[in-house]
């Protein structure tokens, strides 16, 4: 990012001004907002890629329109990453539950479905179903988040739009949304007290 300048024109800071950073981990570092792409940006990104399930989902994540979003699903609503996707986005319980099902079913080796639908009977107080699931994951080897796909699609999105092979690592890494993570810390915690009733 390009140092910032007084209103006179000159890149001396004024007295007793802190400069602000020149790097994109610096700024993030010293408390400033990681930086999002415009739609525009994103566009060369989208054209390079054939607006392919990987593309939009990384354009979604970096300038957080939802436009993109509901394209990858219309387009590509057999892929896993676009399922896994939507389900942290604003649903009905009616609409959560259909988007689990088709992240499943696009992924059936994954055991997250499983276990992210366990969660969902449990808090639904479908402990049976729940249990169902849980089973089920329990009998998969394979366990994806795709944070790694998020990661590497994000570096080339950035680099993209301009920004430096530092930066675009910096802020593809530090953007990678986990939301899977409290659904999974929440669902032991509930498992822990179905065990607690049975016993």
């Amino acid at each position: 990012l390009p140092a910032p300048q007084n209103p006179a024109g000159n890149s001396a800071p004024e007295p007793g001004v802190e400069p602000l950073p020149t790097n994109v981990f610096a700024l993030i570092f010293h408390g400033g907002n990681s930086p999002e792409l415009t739609s525009e940006q994103v566009q060369t990104f989208l054209r390079e890629n054939n607006r392919s399930a990987a593309s939009l989902l990384t354009a979604f994540r970096a300038t957080k329109d939802t436009n993109l979003l509901a394209e990858a699903l219309e387009k590509y609503p057999q892929d896993p990453q676009v399922n896994y996707a939507s389900l942290f986005t604003d649903s009905s319980p009616e609409e959560r539950r259909q988007r689990l099902e088709a992240f499943k079913k696009s992924a059936p080796e994954n055991a997250l479905g499983n276990y992210l639908s366990a969660f969902d009977y449990l808090k639904a107080g479908h402990n049976d179903l729940a249990i169902q699931e849980l089973t089920a994951a329990s009998g998969k080897e394979k366990f994806s988040d795709y944070s790694l796909e998020f990661v590497q699609s994000g570096e080339e999105a950035w680099r993209a739009a301009g920004y430096s092979v530092a930066d675009s690592k910096t802020i593809a890494s530090m953007e990678l949304l986990l939301p899977d993570l409290k659904e999974l810390r929440d669902l032991s915690r509930k498992t822990v007290a179905l065990a607690g009733a049975y016993q």
